[in-house]
């Protein structure tokens, strides 16, 4: 609510100074002053554009600084070019500097770019924007301005290529006034009018995310006074710099007086921003964390071994402020220990101390100073937040304790911003006390016997520390477990059978055959036959191709009307698939025809995946959506069954629901797609298949496969003979 008055104070602070508007009456953009607007371009600091010429990027690399941004294409105005890299700055306000080659998994990947002719470009923009606006007023009158929220989206008509990314964050107004304080600069008069003129006459339907209540909200204060176009700019910019300044956190290359500059730009500018009270805490972090930088510095630092254990963990702790963790996936939450030093970054070595640097990790749960990890709901909005040291150690003393001490409804939102910190360094205290006073072990038993969702992790360490007692209380937990709102039934039960895998001796092997026979629901049986088949008992193999065939008759109408795979029988396709067994390859796909398209996409991804383990020399960490890889080795059987079925799934050309991005447009993937994308990730040498490529060319290297295979069969055959 505060926010929402804040922006309503400053968006509409010329307000008394409008004319009056009716109901049905658009708000007035008369009032715009371009030339303030110009001044206050020129003041932000951004380099001179006169000779920049305005590119368009044609590939994205990882190594990006936000790396969620990864798209397809990107405009930007070139600033500096050297041997390997480039500079640019990105119409939502963005500079950085990209690499012009980046590793990937088939190699040196080119980032390069290709330059428009400006006032072509641009004018041509113009032109398209036009008629769509002209477009617009027509429906608005033969629909009586009834529709005109729904037909009508500026983002859509702003300056991009066909690719414009997953978020904007610079509004569309702001972007026209930029690109005319720009056409100025290169002195191109008349373009920089005609996009003033453009930018007048937008309609302000695209304005709803300025109002915490949305829509509602928008149409009513409309009609109470209007819109101030110049408040409506500066109110765009603030906050494409106030989303840039976040995200430029996840850079470890940017120095924290970068970052203070940048927050010392805003609040200098946009005094009156919605954001003001954010960019005055980041100032005074800021400063706090260069002093603290410039006092450890003046101190004389021991080496590290001649450091005492606590001494080493504060050392780590202090280090914190360097973790760059990553987010993956959305919604989901930025993994702190997903940083590219692996286990030589500073969380990590603190979780390999354990338990000797719970106290110095507890002392600082309430430690405001930035990371360079950033975490968000979506890209696509500025949910955007950067960790704290207090919210790393939090995630550091969950994996020592093997415990959830801090949940939200959403995102894992950080402790430390939202208040919730004191309640949470609380039950660690808590969680403490009980450690020091019963040990490691009987926390460990008590945790696991109450079979709740959040004591897996402490289930996990008493299964590998003590074995000889696990058993019994996994047990007694799965009498008591209870899994939270929302989870996949049975997912939690199966995660405490899965862990009786890591218990020796035949009184694990006989609980896992009872999982695998009668346990309570599918995920169980399928945990179970898991962990026996990495025992090397042959059970777990026949047992589960007959739930494979009882898949469709125990649930009635499944394959019929279910339009997506449920989490189970999809882990049990993968369980078959992985198996390394040639009765269970012949089990997944005798009459895989019949069965619904969802059925075939899921086995053969999972076929996909089993398959590259088993014949990937390269080291490949991860499949093409990002599922782990397990190195296996199958038997030439087992990968010639597996190889010889992806084959003859070329011929099945049903769309499976998905589609992929390409410049010309969406690209609709079909069952043979998969089939061919799998063959070329598992053998690229040889085969070869481009999954965004035009139906032609994709219909092109599905026939070259086929013949590739047909041709290798034939030639060693001959060899045999």
């Amino acid at each position: 609510m505060k926010t929402f008055l804040r922006i309503l104070l400053w968006t509409f602070a010329a307000s008394s100074a409008a004319l009056a508007v009716s109901a049905d009456e658009a708000p007035s953009n008369s009032q715009a002053d371009f030339t303030k607007l110009f001044a206050l371009f020129d003041s932000l600091g951004f380099p001179d554009l006169k000779n920049a010429p305005l590119v368009c990027l044609t590939s994205w690399p990882d190594s990006w600084p936000d790396s969620s941004q990864r798209i397809w294409v990107l405009d930007g105005f070139l600033l500096s070019e050297e041997d390997r890299s480039f500079r640019i700055l990105t119409l939502d306000l963005f500079e950085v500097e990209l690499s012009k080659k980046c590793a990937s998994v088939d190699g040196d990947q080119a980032i390069g770019y290709a330059a428009y002719d400006y006032q072509k470009e641009i004018s041509g923009r113009m032109k398209e924007l036009r008629e769509r606006l002209g477009a617009l007023v027509a429906l608005r009158s033969k629909a009586g301005k009834t529709e005109e929220r729904s037909e009508f989206d500026a983002r859509e008509l702003v300056f991009r290529g066909p690719e414009r990314g997953p978020g904007r964050r610079l509004g569309v107004r702001a972007e026209l006034v930029f690109l005319a304080w720009v056409s100025a600069r290169k002195g191109m008069e008349n373009l920089d009018r005609e996009l003033c003129d453009v930018a007048r006459e937008l309609p302000y339907d695209d304005l709803s995310h300025l109002t915490s209540g949305g829509q509602e909200n928008l149409e009513k204060l409309e009609r109470q006074g209007g819109l101030i176009f110049d408040n409506v700019v500066r109110y765009q910019v603030a906050h494409a710099l106030t989303w840039n300044a976040v995200v430029a956190f996840e850079n470890p290359n940017v120095t924290w007086e970068n970052h203070l500059h940048a927050f010392e730009r805003i609040d200098a500018h946009f005094p009156e921003s919605p954001y003001v009270d954010r960019v005055k805490e980041a100032i005074a972090v800021l400063k706090k964390m260069i002093q603290d930088e410039t006092e450890a510095r003046a101190v004389s630092q021991k080496p590290w071994v001649k450091m005492t254990t606590e001494e080493r963990a504060a050392a780590l702790v202090f280090q914190l402020r360097n973790q760059n963790g990553r987010q993956w996936s959305q919604p989901g939450r930025c993994e702190i220990f997903n940083d590219p030093r692996g286990e030589e970054s500073p969380a990590a070595r603190l979780a390999a101390m354990g338990y000797d640097a719970v106290p110095q990790l507890i002392e600082v749960l309430d430690n405001c100073s930035f990371t360079r990890s950033v975490d968000y709901g979506r890209d696509f909005f500025f949910s955007h937040q950067v960790l704290r040291v207090g919210d790393c150690a939090l995630v550091i003393l969950e994996r020592i304790a093997g415990k959830d001490f801090y949940s939200t409804s959403h995102w894992k939102e950080s402790a430390v911003e939202t208040g919730d910190m004191v309640e949470v360094k609380r039950a660690i205290l808590e969680w403490w006390a009980q450690f020091q006073g019963n040990g490691e072990k009987q926390v460990l038993i008590e945790a696991t016997r109450t079979g709740q969702h959040d004591c897996i992790g402490q289930a996990r360490q008493l299964a590998e520390k003590y074995p000889d007692v696990a058993l019994d209380a996994i047990k007694e937990g799965l009498q008591r477990i209870s899994e939270p709102i929302g989870a996949e039934p049975g997912s939690y039960r199966a995660a405490f059978v899965g862990l009786v895998r890591l218990i020796p001796g035949p009184e694990a092997d006989a609980f896992l055959l009872q999982q695998l026979n009668s346990g309570a629901d599918l995920f169980s049986r399928v945990a179970a036959a898991e962990a026996l088949h990495a025992r090397g008992r042959p059970e777990a193999v026949p047992a589960m191709i007959h739930e494979w065939k009882e898949i469709g008759v125990s649930r009635k109408g499944y394959e019929e009307h279910r339009p997506w795979l449920d989490p189970d029988v999809s882990k049990l396709i993968r369980f078959l698939a992985g198996s390394g067994r040639v009765e269970a390859i012949g089990a997944l796909t005798t009459e895989s025809s019949r069965r619904r398209v969802i059925f075939r996409t899921e086995i053969i991804r999972y076929l996909g995946y089993a398959l590259h383990g088993a014949v990937s020399t390269a080291s490949r960490p991860a499949s093409p959506d990002g599922a782990a890889v397990e190195q296996v080795r199958f038997s030439p059987e087992v990968v010639e069954a597996i190889e010889s079925f992806l084959i003859s799934a070329l011929d099945d050309a049903e769309r499976t629901g998905g589609a992929t991005a390409s410049e010309s447009g969406p690209i609709y993937v079909r069952v043979c797609d998969d089939s061919a994308h799998s063959l070329a990730w598992c053998w690229p040498q040889k085969y070869a298949f481009d999954l965004i490529a035009q139906d032609d060319k994709r219909d092109r290297q599905i026939a070259a496969i086929k013949e590739a295979y047909a041709k290798a069969k034939h030639t060693n055959s001959a060899t045999k003979d």
